[in-house]
């Protein structure tokens, strides 16, 4: 079940996954996931769906065993946010809109 909380004036999800995700264009910006005991795929929005460039989600994985491949909506992966001794998180950014995977860039970093 997806979880929508306030948070510092913002709204985010914060769920264990049952399976993969795919993010839909209205979805909080802000994901806190737990892969709850598999690998799993999150895939992106449409980017013709999205408004424009700019768009961007934070992607958090509460996971220091199993890891999130994050794709574009045509199932490219174009982050992994990792397992490891600490928890990882991809900030994903929409630079380009014109094609269902647009161009997303991506920052995948430790977060504690």
């Amino acid at each position: 079940m997806i979880s929508f909380r306030e948070h510092m004036g913002g709204v985010y999800a914060d769920f264990a996954m049952a399976g993969d995700l795919v993010v839909k264009p209205r979805f909080p910006r802000l994901l806190h996931l737990d892969p709850n005991g598999s690998n799993r795929d999150v895939t992106l929005p449409d980017a013709r769906e999205m408004k424009g460039a700019g768009n961007r989600f934070l992607i958090v994985n509460h996971s220091t065993t199993e890891t999130l491949a994050v794709k574009d909506a045509d199932g490219t992966t174009i982050a992994t946010v990792g397992s490891g001794s600490t928890e990882q998180a991809a900030i994903l950014a929409l630079s380009e809109n014109a094609t269902r995977a647009g161009r997303w860039l991506a920052v995948v970093r430790d977060v504690r």
